[in-house]
């Protein structure tokens, strides 16, 4: 098929290594991955790192998700805002590790 004009695709999932959304005082991780849990979570430099073990065996989900509280010392402030949502995709480091960069957030529709 030939197109006079291509439309550029906008909303919707995209597909990845999962994300992590900001809202409300609380921070939802979604990583796509079978068979794993959440090891741990903690802040890096310019964003926050993620620890998950895999292996665990009679997981039914094809994906690990954790909702945590945040401190508001630990987010910056232009992602705090009370009505709004950001959601900042997942970086794969290794097998285990990922990463979510505070400077790929991506405002969401309001709540």
């Amino acid at each position: 098929m030939e197109f006079t004009k291509k439309i550029n695709r906008c909303g919707g999932r995209k597909g990845g290594y999962g994300a992590l959304i900001i809202a409300n005082g609380f921070i939802k991780i979604r990583i796509t991955t079978s068979n794993a849990v959440l090891k741990e979570a903690g802040l890096i430099k310019g964003g926050i790192g993620v620890v998950i073990k895999k292996g665990i065996e009679g997981r039914k989900t094809k994906y690990v998700a954790n909702k945590m509280k945040y401190d508001k010392e630990d987010i910056p402030v232009e992602l705090q805002g009370t009505k709004y949502r950001f959601r900042i995709p997942a970086e794969k480091l290794s097998d285990t590790e990922f990463v979510f960069k505070f400077d790929k957030a991506v405002m969401l529709n309001k709540k």
